[in-house]
Parts: structure tokens; sequence; C-alpha cells
């Protein structure tokens, strides 16, 4: 530390001294002249002038005390005062201290005094002046207080209280109602979770119909709180202010409160309860069979994040001819409840003769589940689809278990035809006999499960018999052909339509998928933008070529953002933590993983902790994955 550092820390230690001596000095004047008020006026009537300017009278005295202390010690606000000041209590340095500050020897001779002055102490001189400054008026302080505290009730101290906050004067707002701030959070009932508060929330994350109550001190008046630029209502509650709302939204968005120069953002992030999941573990593959077995054994795992509700095996026994499905028939089996369980196991075990299989009939079975949802659901979730078949006696001598799957464009076609001839009967429908229209539909459900046979195909050669995952495509294809299906076993045709343009999209896009081949990058072709455009003058010469600026990214926006809100930590550390707080709300779906950084970050600036770590978190998820490249040729020695 050099001389000048030295000298300037003492300056701003004597500094801070004479500003708490001169504050606690003007009120201890203040309550002293409360004080004396009060009891000359329980002895002598006051009249109302005077009980009216003995406030006015007893700032007066706090103020003009607060200068006459300020100016005797304004010797601290001289950075050359402040050294003879040291000089005075170390006669040792022999002004050395002096002439190492001097701007006229600082640089030549400065140096030199360095040591001398570093043997001084100069902390024990603040140290004794602290104790000789404040300590009495720190007492004196005391005193007043107390006498003030037991006034005698007569009408001047009653007014004095009354106007010092003694009274029922209306409360004046003072400091952040910001903080602390307390959050209920309270899930949806079907969630069957507990109500939590948060303390000092940075972020709420919880389940979509979620209802969020935010609650601080003080009264409500001037403070504002918006939701995504919408207002939302704040009102007076409990011991303070209160505001509360619901997570209807699905996006993450920040809350912004604001009291007159103060403000606090709260990021929300509500979670949509995603449909259950069913996994089919018995039968393991698709088969088929020569001789109808006693028993099918069925199992499903199910899981859900919130609760299962219930699940059901759902059927279609198809009866094939020889070329076509004649007819079919649906149904359910094993319906069960879980109650609200997040894994079960569903396992049923039923005779087969309760099927009534016949050779050559196709019976396709999956697993179906809904979870507790009441606010937004319930959702359902779908298992893969098993098709066993029963193989007829004149196949034996001829029977391929494994046969080639028919073509994807094939089914297209066949899905047109069908998608064209469901419209017309669905459009005939007013005009048609019940019986009639009973009858059609049937008939198109039977070419429905024809193309929901021939997709399971596909997927049976794609999977290899269920070994490896089937593609998205082909299994959203294979679900829609079964509702579809279903629709026109039951004559509802209009159910059945969409359905079947979806299973239309996705065979399509399957299709064209198997079509495209990457064979590597094409070169960049160079053109002369004017001269195909016949504009400017053709000189004969090559037009030089200048790569084009890199078209910004949305990482680079972040950066950019990050850089900012960075140089203005310590200068406008609010609104830093603000830049901060809008850039998780960004990255929360995006990039999890800086979203967290800057979360850990967030919480740091709030809490006054170093905030080193979960910065440089944040800087590298954005920098990315730094790449290493070997310049070093391959070694081509003999050995």
């Amino acid at each position: 530390m050099t001389a000048v550092d030295r000298v300037r820390r003492t300056q701003r230690s004597l500094g801070l001294i004479v500003g708490s001596s001169a504050l606690l000095w003007a009120a201890t004047a203040l309550f002293a002249l409360l004080a004396v008020a009060g009891l000359v006026g329980k002895y002598a009537a006051l009249p109302p002038v005077a009980v009216t300017m003995l406030p006015i009278v007893a700032l007066l005295g706090a103020l003009v005390t607060l200068g006459v202390f300020a100016w005797r010690g304004r010797f601290a606000w001289s950075f050359d005062r402040v050294a003879l000041w040291i000089e005075e209590r170390a006669p040792e340095l022999k002004y050395a201290l002096v002439t190492a500050i001097d701007p006229r020897y600082r640089d030549k001779e400065g140096k030199l005094f360095e040591p001398v002055v570093a043997r001084v102490d100069t902390g024990r001189f603040v140290r004794t002046a602290a104790t000789q400054s404040v300590l009495p008026a720190l007492v004196a302080l005391v005193v007043a207080t107390a006498a003030f505290t037991f006034l005698p009730k007569t009408p001047a101290g009653g007014s004095l209280r009354n106007i010092f906050g003694g009274g029922p004067a209306k409360p004046v707002i003072v400091g952040n109602r910001l903080t602390p701030l307390t959050a209920e959070l309270t899930p949806p009932a079907y969630a069957n979770i507990r109500s939590s508060s948060i303390d000092e929330p940075t972020m709420i994350s919880s389940l979509q119909g979620s209802r969020v109550t935010f609650t601080g001190r003080g009264t409500p008046d001037g403070i504002h709180a918006a939701l995504a630029d919408k207002e939302i209502p704040v009102t007076a509650g409990g011991k303070g202010w209160t505001m509360s709302f619901t997570m209807s939204d699905t996006l993450p968005a920040a809350l912004k409160f604001v009291d007159r120069q103060y403000s606090r953002l709260v990021v929300i992030d509500p979670h949509v309860d995603d449909p259950p999941t069913a996994r089919l573990l018995l039968p393991k593959r698709d088969t088929t069979v020569r001789q109808i077995p006693q028993t099918l054994q069925l199992s499903a795992e199910l899981n859900d994040e919130v609760g299962l509700g219930s699940a059901t095996y759902e059927y279609i026994v198809a009866s094939m001819n020889e070329g076509d499905a004649a007819e079919a028939r649906t149904g359910t089996l094993g319906a069960r409840s879980f109650g609200g369980a997040k894994h079960a196991m569903f396992d049923l075990s039923i005779p087969y003769a309760t099927l009534k299989l016949e050779e050559g009939d196709i019976l396709s079975i999956r697993a179906v589940v809904t979870d507790n949802n009441t606010l937004t659901g319930p959702h359902k979730g779908y298992s893969e689809t098993r098709v066993i078949r029963v193989a007829r006696k004149s196949e034996y001598d001829s029977l391929n278990i494994n046969p080639a799957p028919p073509s994807a464009d094939t089914a297209i076609m066949t899905l047109r035809m069908l998608i064209i001839a469901t419209e017309k009967w669905d459009k005939l429908k007013p005009k048609l006999e019940r019986k009639v229209f009973v009858d059609s539909s049937l008939k198109l459900g039977n070419k429905a499960e024809t193309i929901r046979q021939k997709i399971q195909r596909i997927i049976d050669d794609q999977t290899g018999g269920g070994e490896i995952a089937a593609d998205t495509l082909l299994t959203t294809a294979l679900n829609a052909m079964w509702d579809a299906t279903r629709s026109l076993y039951v004559a509802e045709t209009g159910e059945a339509i969409p359905q079947m343009y979806i299973a239309l999209k996705a065979l399509q896009k399957y299709s064209n998928a198997k079509r495209y081949y990457l064979r590597g990058q094409l070169p960049p072709i160079i053109v002369n933008i004017d001269r195909v455009r016949m504009q400017g003058n053709d000189t004969g010469k090559a037009i030089a070529r200048a790569a084009r600026a890199v078209a910004g990214t949305e990482r680079d926006r972040l950066r950019g953002q990050y850089v900012d809100a960075l140089n203005q930590l310590r200068s406008q550390p609010q609104r830093a933590l603000e830049t901060f707080t809008l850039m998780q709300v960004a990255t929360l779906r995006s990039q999890p993983v800086l979203a967290a950084a800057l979360g850990d970050a967030i919480k740091a600036i709030q809490r006054g902790t170093d905030v080193t770590i979960p910065l440089l978190r944040a800087r590298r998820e954005l920098d990315g994955s730094a790449g290493a490249i070997d310049s070093l040729p391959p070694w081509s020695g003999s050995w």
C-alpha cells in the first residue's frame, strides 16, 4: 500500500467518523429539545401556536447541530489536512508522509519514504478518534431518547408523539416494500401435491394451473405487478400487501413488481402435464400361431409424472378372407384404476376363448392409459400394438411367418381412395337410412383395418419384429388408423376423417424421407449479381470477391446481453439483475443448462454472495464447447 493509499484510507475513515458523530449529535439535539418541551408543557400551559412550532424548532436545532459538528470536522475532507493530522500524531515520521504524497516529489523521491511510512500504524489513530468522537455522542443520544420516550402525557407531549410516529397519523412509506417477498405455491388439486412456501423467490416452477400468491410488507398503494405485460391487481391482505394469479400459460414469463423507484423480477415457469406413457411388455412381438393357445398373457408398464388414473387393453379382431378383411370386432379388456400412482404394472391373463378367434383372424391389441388431470385432461397414452394372427390349415405348407411388407406408396394410394369414399358417405349421411349408412360404414372400416394391417407389416419389417424402435411417423399413422377404424365400425365417419388425414400426412412424410440421399455439400456458386441483372458497367475484369458478414444468431444476441449486464453489475446492479432474469426466461426451454447457471447467478446477486462461479458457467455455455484441431502431420517414420 502506497503512502497516497494510506492517507486516502485514513481520510475515508475520518469522514465516516465525522459524519456519524454529527448525525448522532443532531439526533441527540432533536430528542433533547423535544424532552425539554414536554417537561415545560407539564408545568406551564403552552399556546397552540407554540405546540405547533415546537417540532419545527426541534428540527431546526438538529440541523444547526449537524452543521456545527460537520464544520468542526471539515478537515477530514481535505487530503493534505489528513496527512498533517497523521504527522501530528506520529512525530517519528518527520514529514516523510507529507513529502511522499506531494505531487512535486511523489514520482522521483516518493518511493524512498514508503518504508518509513509503512512502519506507522494509522489505524490506532483512527480508533482513538472514533472513541473520543462517536462514543460520547452515542451515550448522549441514548439519554436523550430515554427522556423523550418517558415524556409526560401533556398536550404538548401528545402532539409531539403524534407528529413523530406515536399517534394515528397516516403512515409514511419508507424503504423497499418488495423485500422481503414470500410466495405461496398451490398446485392443482388433481396433482395431490401439498402447498409450499418460498422465501425470496427468483423462479416459480410448477404445473400449469397452479395458484401462486405473493405477499410483502407495507401497504399496497403504489405497488404494481405485471405478468407478460398483463397487469395483476395488488391488494391489502395479511400483514401487508398480497397478489395472486393462476399459471394458465404454457411458456415461461417474467413477473415484474414495481414500487416507486424499486423493481423486482421473478421468473414464472409453468410445466405442461405430459400424457402418461405405456410400454407393452407382453406379448413381446408380433406372431402367427397355428393353434390357438389357451391363455393370452398381457403386461404393460405405466408411468406418469403426476398420477395414473385408469388403464385398459383395447383390441380389434379382424376376420380375414382370402383377400381383404370381411368384418371386425372391437372391445376392451381388464379396465383398472390406479388411484394416482406414478408407476404401475398392468398385468392381465385372459382365455383366448373369450375372444372367439377362428382360422384367419388377426388380433391387434394395445394398452391405453389415462391420467388424473381434471384441469386440461384427462390425457391418454398408448402403447405399441401387437398383432397375433391365426393361420389357416390350408396354408401350413406354404406359410411364411415374416412375409415381405407392402410398399408405403401402396398404402398411401389405398388410403387416399378410402378418404374420398368416406367423405362422400359422410355428406350423404342425412339422406340415407340408418341401416344402409351403418352397413356402408362397416365396409369402410374393414378397408381401414386392411390399411392398418399394411402399416403394421411395414413396421414389423423395419424394426425386425420389434427388436428396434419403430419410426415415429409409422407409429403415428398406425395409431391414427386405429382410431379411424374404431370410428368407422360405430358409423362415426365425421370423427374418422381427421384421423385418416393424420395417417396420410405421416405416410407421405415417411415415403418422401426415404428419397433423400446426402452425398456431401455442394460447392458455393459465385455469381456477379450486377452482371446477371445487366446493371452497371462491364469493365472486362472480375469483381473482387468479399465474404459476407455472418448472420447473427440467438447465441450472439444472448452473449451481447450477457456482456452488457456484466458491465452494469457494479454501477447498476438492479438493471443487470433484470437483464439476467430476462435471459433466463428466454433460455428455460431452449438452453436449460444456461438458464440454470443464470438462475444461480441471480440468487447469488440477491444474497450478496460471490457470483463468479455461476457467471463463469453461464459464459462457458454461451461460448460453446471449444474445438481442438491437431495441426501436426501424422508420423511418417519407418518404425
